[in-house]
């Protein structure tokens, strides 16, 4: 079912929708994350690499997610960064 959801939001460009579905509801964690890294390299927008960004911190994948919130242009999970790391 989640995957004719994720076809519906990019079919109508809900691409922030669509990438939480590749991250939180599809359950093979290796291909999710790389298809969302593959959809947000295609995208492109800070929403997405936001996104993104906080599911490889929830996985403690850390200079990964520092790479996706550069990319979004977003510091806002800085503190979280700092405390993970630590």
């Amino acid at each position: 079912m989640y995957e004719q959801a994720l076809c519906i939001y990019k079919k109508f460009n809900n691409s922030v929708e669509a990438i939480k579905v590749m991250l939180y509801k599809l359950n093979n964690f290796e291909g999710d994350l790389r298809l969302a890294q593959e959809y947000s390299e295609k995208i492109n927008t800070p929403e997405v690499w936001t996104e993104l960004g906080k599911a490889q911190l929830d996985k403690n994948l850390v200079k990964d997610s520092i790479n996706s919130f550069i990319k979004a242009k977003n510091p806002s999970m800085y503190m979280m960064i700092i405390n993970i790391s630590q």
